[in-house]
């Protein structure tokens, strides 16, 4: 599988189980949501593969990112993109050009009237460990990633490789902002063309590692929510499939062990020798694809 990487480079993306998650897609479902869409770069993988795609994540951000991504022309984004870095000097190791373009940001552009995706994302592209921290007042939150992170040639490439995928399909793409729960009712009737995907907050991931979530803070309560809605969707027809870690370090997330004994549950081969962060502890950890097909 040739892999169209996230433009948005953060670690907590699926590009490197997106081969795992391929092989075991349903693909006889004409229609293909994900849930906890994030970067997207799940659905942009399987463009080809349904007729209708639904992008969803709860962070408003994101989403009118990800909209502006398919509805604009490549040469006004790149152009929009250099700008900020022109005028804030942006770099491998300016921190205060990033201050700069952060306290512009979080002044100007943090309500949805005024919002500016670029400026949104050239932040991203300079923060630390490319993050995105949203503060509850919808500030970007995100410190400097002075001295690893930048707009580099090949994120630049991500970009244009990503986006044009993006755009030229834009007409079978919906991007919607909407809690997860009414997302799945929105389309009840329809449930049984779909090909549901879900990779939701990990209960058993260190706060380090794990993203940013923008309903509150992930709890059991919701964790047993979606499950119910994913037996919801299996009851009705429809195929999911959920991607989790099923342990962490030795903490096992138990909610899901108990509930996925009713499914298909897949183990993924992992390595975190070359990811960028240092994790705590060295326990076992086992990362799985549940699914109902």
């Amino acid at each position: 599988m040739e892999v169209i990487q996230n433009c948005f480079n953060y670690m907590g993306s699926k590009d490197r189980i997106l081969p795992y998650i391929d092989e075991n897609l349903d693909k006889s479902k004409p229609y293909f949501m994900d849930v906890f869409c994030g970067s997207g770069v799940v659905s942009i993988n399987e463009i080809n593969n349904y007729k209708k795609l639904i992008l969803n994540d709860a962070c408003w951000q994101l989403v009118e990112t990800l909209r502006y991504l398919r509805d604009t022309d490549q040469k006004d984004i790149l152009k929009k993109i250099e700008s900020f870095i022109n005028v804030f000097e942006l770099s491998k190791d300016n921190k205060e050009g990033f201050n700069l373009l952060r306290n512009f940001y979080n002044n100007y552009c943090f309500n949805p009237e005024t919002f500016n995706p670029m400026a949104f994302y050239s932040l991203i592209m300079h923060s630390f460990n490319y993050n995105i921290h949203i503060s509850k007042t919808n500030g970007f939150a995100t410190s400097s990633g002075k001295g690893r992170s930048y707009f580099n040639d090949s994120i630049k490439n991500k970009l244009i490789n990503f986006q044009q995928v993006l755009h030229d399909n834009k007409n079978k793409i919906s991007i919607k902002n909407k809690n997860y729960a009414h997302l799945i009712k929105e389309t009840k009737d329809l449930i049984s063309k779909f090909m549901i995907y879900c990779d939701p907050p990990y209960l058993s991931s260190d706060d380090s590692y794990s993203r940013i979530y923008y309903l509150g803070k992930w709890n059991e309560e919701k964790e047993i929510l979606l499950y119910k809605g994913l037996n919801y969707i299996h009851k009705h027809g429809g195929s999911f499939m959920l991607s989790n870690v099923m342990e962490n370090n030795g903490q096992v997330n138990k909610i899901l062990k108990a509930w996925s004994k009713s499914y298909t549950v897949i183990d993924i081969p992992l390595t975190y020798k070359n990811c960028n962060y240092q994790r705590k502890n060295q326990g076992k950890t086992r990362e799985v694809i549940v699914k109902n097909y």
